[in-house]
């Protein structure tokens, strides 16, 4: 069984889209596979300059996130 696991809560495995839109750069390198502190930082940038992500593919328009970084935490990314 699988539960949304948000901010703060680290007793399951799956993220919420809020992790992509809410969190700090280090929160998000903590809980995705692939994403260190320096491409969490560009997310968190990235998302401060055009706003929120709206699907998992739009990360890879973040330098440094590719497609396999994207399809590797698939599960843990949820667009509502």
């Amino acid at each position: 069984r699988r539960h949304t696991r948000y901010i703060g809560d680290w007793s399951s495995d799956v993220c919420s889209s809020d992790l992509i839109n809410e969190a700090d750069a280090e929160t998000i390198a903590n809980q995705l596979l692939g994403i260190g502190l320096r491409r969490a930082q560009a997310i968190v940038e990235y998302r401060e300059t055009y706003g929120p992500f709206y699907t998992a593919e739009e990360l890879k328009v973040v330098k440094g996130v590719g497609s396999k970084t994207v399809e590797s935490n698939r599960e843990r990314i949820r667009v509502n």
